[in-house]
């Protein structure tokens, strides 16, 4: 069946996240692009899959046979989805904030389910993870905007990078098509955008925003280094 753009769209965003959370476990964990969470940045409950993660909250073995089983779960309505969509054929044209609220949807749900296996403790400092891991990239998330105070014009500084962030990443994706890159260096060509953004998002903030930005990260994170550039993409 041929697949239309809406649809194609959707199944791409879906099977990015659920190929986030199967790469959760053993050696590839954190490997797969993570688009939820803060336009780009990893939700918490991606990051709770993480197993330096887990180290660091102190899950015991209950919230780690806990969030697995509702990571599969997640898989699972994942597919159920693009199964309904394939047997719709797709619905009408590209409906990109259709998507993103679909998306939005689901991640807020996911969010509430995990919220519910760990302590509020363990969910705060998981939010403190997300922050260190993210750099100056958590400007982007509304909550962190909002603690920063961030004026009208940084907000919409922030807007016009996330777009040419977007446009680069594009142009990237269509360079692989074309044969032009191999898909091995995509992942490095993309750190290297998001190296940049965060670079240019830092200085968007104002020294005492940085400083307070940083702040929010609370203790130090341990990161294993094998868990794939401090667990975005590539």
């Amino acid at each position: 069946m041929t697949l239309t753009k809406n649809l194609f769209g959707i199944l791409a965003v879906l099977a990015l996240s659920a190929s986030a959370f199967a790469q959760g476990g053993g050696g590839g964990q954190g490997r797969g692009m993570m688009m939820m969470g803060g336009r780009g940045n990893q939700s918490r409950s991606m990051l709770l899959n993480r197993t330096d993660v887990q180290a660091d909250l102190k899950l015991t073995e209950q919230q780690k046979t806990d969030v697995k089983a509702a990571q599969e779960a997640a898989m699972e309505e994942m597919r159920n989805r693009m199964e309904e969509m394939r047997n719709n054929g797709g619905g009408g044209g590209f409906d990109r904030e259709g998507m993103r609220a679909e998306m939005e949807a689901f991640q807020k749900k996911q969010d509430e389910k995990m919220k519910s296996i760990v302590s509020e403790e363990q969910w705060k400092r998981l939010g403190e993870i997300q922050i260190q891991l993210a750099g100056p990239r958590a400007a982007l998330m509304p909550e962190v905007q909002k603690a920063l105070e961030l004026t009208g014009e940084q907000k919409n500084s922030l807007d016009a990078l996330m777009q040419k962030q977007q446009a680069a990443n594009q142009e990237l994706m269509q360079r692989m098509r074309d044969g032009e890159i191999e898909r091995e260096q995509l992942g490095e060509l993309r750190a290297q955008n998001d190296k940049i953004l965060g670079e240019e998002i830092a200085k968007v903030l104002t020294a005492e925003q940085n400083e307070s930005l940083k702040k929010m990260g609370g203790a130090p994170f341990k990161a294993d280094p094998n868990i794939g550039r401090g667990g975005f993409g590539g």
